[in-house]
């Protein structure tokens, strides 16, 4: 087999080169000999990682025929390797005889080694030992790409004698895990020959021009000898010469870049008047010291320097931004360094360029920093925004929207794109658009914030918010802006209305109270005192008259007590009911008979429009007829003489009153003092009376409040309406029983 670098033949076109045969063969030989200094460590890691798996998974126990062939094999390829390793590097033989015997014994140790991870793999299947062998798999593998890559074919070869045996078995042991184990080992080794391919470009290339630029560096410094052989007879072309040297240190002494020749030991050999004063240091004081070590501002920048140095001599050209520091006074500086390998007075040196861009360094870490600061504050600004309650807009001083949160766009029912750059006028209708504007220009005019409360209809409802104004100042203390915090205190005024009629209503009802409860029992004292002291002068007939005031006061006293104790058992939910199926009818009809007695004696007229025959309901028959009374009652307290009073029921449906089914609806209807329209539904209310009876008949507000609590359990539903020309009609609507249908549960 021939050896044949055809790397060579393909970059060679590319780097537009062109060699002699010879020069092909110089190459060659340099490119073997890399190859084989490369592969002095891999040969004994590869015996080492062989002897390690062997051990460590103990295959020998399992196949002892095939350790013994494998470990034979490694170790005729193991001794191969050496010899083709030496005979390359001293270059004993040919070239060609040397790689040849490298390229056999180096895939002979990757297939042995392939083959006992394989092996491990069968037979051990998923466990350490396996996971263990392919590491040792991968991290040969990544030897071979730095150890082979000058070698493409060698490389590829070696890393597929590795890989292929340990696939071939995850492929055909069923084992779950070994699947994984098979996509893993298949990406790295594509990854590992990609790998390979990418490094054997970049040695050939960097190879090539190292020999193209030794070429030249020869051909300039045969021409150099030849001048010294001249310079006797050409005096003139000397003086010449000496007059460009001159002129060329000018040139390099006032370049507006710093430059420093150095060895590849880093000792500075020259340096121009620009480095000297870019770093202010005595060029004797630099010619004593490393350049480096003289210049670094810290140990990172130092290592970053040696890691750039390392790099060209490696590869070539490197360019980096670099921290120095001046040698007298250590302020750092920022220098923008290039790092170039050539060769000068016959010899290789680093030529070093260096820009002083502190200035625009500077600049642009104070631009880095200043963004990365607005970037914070506009996120803390967002975050606020968007998490607050409240609606919040920003506008410019045009009045055009700059920032809104989604509160505000919920409360315009706007999209951020709809509304950001327009105005109030732009934006919404006549009544809305002065709504968030109108505190803008003063707040504008005296740099100040104001705070205004307004009332809008949003939908069919009303609502108040408070708005708060303030100006927008950017860092210079300039003007930019208005800002706008929007609170709904629709809910909190309707709680203060609500808190406070609350307040009047206790108040009015503890001074109503307290002439209740002083006015009978100021009938029991005052009757009760009166019958002591004429006990003996009276007759028998004026006593019972006294008890029986006494007995009417106690009676009015009782119903007030009881009516506080309905009251409080119905807010704690305390009250006991007894519903059961009877007939409407039949009890308001008792109930008008207990009335007419009271009536009469008020000359008041009761007359009744009552449905014929049964209308059955579910109901407590004694908390019914409690309501009953209580609306009667107080229609015959209301009515002047020769008044009258209406008691009808009527059946209907119950769909307007919001009650399933049929309902029987009982109205008392008066031709009393009315009530005014505005307080048909307040008299409901606990603690509330009507205005036209507070300094009428009295009373504690407490009688129609229970009424509608009673009527409510049992599914219904309790009204007041005016009364034509005069009084007020008082109505409640229970739900019907028809035929045998079960009763309606109450609740």
């Amino acid at each position: 087999m021939k050896i044949a670098f055809r790397d060579i033949d393909r970059f060679l076109p590319d780097l537009s080169a062109s060699v002699s045969s010879e020069n092909r063969q110089e190459i060659i030989t340099q490119a073997a000999q890399d190859l084989a200094a490369r592969s002095w460590v891999g040969t004994f890691i590869a015996v080492s990682c062989f002897l390690i798996g062997l051990a460590s998974a103990r295959v020998y126990e399992y196949a002892f025929g095939l350790s013994l062939l494998l470990g034979f094999t490694m170790g005729i390829s193991t001794l191969g390797r050496f010899i083709a390793i030496v005979r390359i590097s001293r270059q004993q033989s040919s070239v060609t005889v040397g790689c040849n015997l490298l390229f056999f014994a180096a895939t002979g140790m990757a297939a042995s080694w392939g083959l006992l991870a394989a092996a491990i793999c069968y037979y051990l299947g998923n466990n350490n030992q396996t996971m263990f062998a392919v590491v040792l798999t991968a991290g040969m593998s990544a030897g071979a790409v730095a150890n082979f890559c000058i070698w493409r074919k060698l490389s590829i070869i070696y890393m597929l004698l590795n890989f292929v045996p340990i696939l071939v078995v995850s492929l055909v042991v069923t084992e779950h895990q070994l699947q994984f184990l098979f996509i893993g080992v298949l990406i790295y080794m594509v990854y590992m020959i990609y790998q390979s391919i990418n490094w054997n470009s970049e040695y050939w290339r960097a190879q090539i021009k190292s020999f193209l630029f030794e070429q030249q560096a020869q051909k300039l410094s045969n021409v150099n000898r030849e001048l010294a052989v001249q310079m006797d007879e050409q005096k003139a072309i000397h003086k010449e010469l000496d007059e460009g040297r001159r002129l060329q240190r000018q040139l390099f002494n006032n370049t507006h870049a710093g430059i420093i020749i150095m060895d590849l030991n880093r000792h500075v050999l020259d340096l121009n008047d620009t480095m000297v004063d870019m770093i202010s240091c005595g060029r004797e004081e630099l010619y004593a010291a490393k350049a480096v070590d003289s210049l670094a501002a810290d140990k990172d920048n130092r290592d970053l320097f040696l890691r750039n140095w390392k790099g060209t001599i490696d590869q070539g050209d490197t360019d980096f931004v670099w921290l120095a520091t001046r040698y007298s006074s250590r302020d750092p500086f920022y220098l923008h360094i290039n790092l170039r390998k050539i060769r000068w007075q016959d010899r290789e040196v680093i030529f070093l360029t260096a820009r002083d861009i502190h200035k625009q360094k500077m600049v642009e870490l104070e631009r880095d920093h200043a963004k990365d600061t607005l970037n914070r504050s506009q996120g803390y600004l967002q975050a606020i925004l968007e998490n607050t309650t409240v609606p919040i807009y920003c506008k410019d001083l045009e009045g055009c929207y700059i920032i809104v949160n989604s509160r505000f766009l919920e409360l315009t029912s706007l999209g951020v794109e709809e509304i950001t750059g327009r105005t109030d006028e732009e934006l919404f209708q006549d009544t809305f658009s002065g709504f968030f504007n109108e505190n803008d220009q003063l707040v504008v005019a005296e740099k100040r914030a104001m705070d205004s409360e307004k009332s809008i209809v949003l939908g069919s409802e009303k609502r108040t918010f408070r708005i708060f104004s303030f100006p927008l100042f950017d860092t210079e203390d300039q003007l930019f802006g208005v800002g706008g915090i929007c609170t709904d205190v629709s809910d909190l005024k309707q709680a203060y209305l609500q808190a406070d009629l609350a307040s009047r209503s206790k108040t009015e009802f503890l001074a109503n109270m307290s002439h209740e409860l002083r006015t009978p029992m100021h009938g029991i004292l005052s009757f009760a005192r009166l019958g002591l002291r004429r006990t003996e002068q009276v007759p028998i007939e004026k006593l019972k008259l006294y008890f029986n005031m006494i007995a009417s006061s106690g009676q009015q006293l009782l119903d007030l007590l009881n009516n506080l104790l309905d009251l409080s058992m119905l807010d704690s939910q305390r009250m006991k009911y007894n519903p059961e199926k009877r007939d409407v009818t039949a009890d308001i009809g008792e109930i008008i008979e207990e009335f007419r007695a009271v009536a009469d004696e008020r000359r008041v007229v009761i007359k009744d429009d009552i449905e014929s025959g049964s209308l059955m309901a579910n109901y407590d028959v004694v908390r019914i007829k409690q309501v009953v009374r209580n609306i009667l009652s107080n229609g015959l307290k209301f009515s002047e003489e020769g008044g009258r009073i209406l008691v009808s029921t009527k059946t209907t449906d119950g769909g307007p009153l919001k009650i399933p089914g049929k309902v029987v609806v009982v109205s008392v209807a008066d031709e009393g003092i009315g009530i005014p329209e505005s307080e048909l539904e307040s008299v409901f209310d606990k603690f509330v009376q009507s205005s036209r009876t507070k300094t009428g008949a009295g009373g504690t507000g407490l009688g129609l409040a229970i009424c509608r609590q009673i009527v409510e359990y049992h599914q219904g539903r309790i009204w007041a309406e005016k009364n034509t020309p005069n009084g007020v009609i008082f109505s409640f609507a229970l739900p019907l029983v028809i035929g045998n249908q079960s009763l309606p549960p109450t609740h």
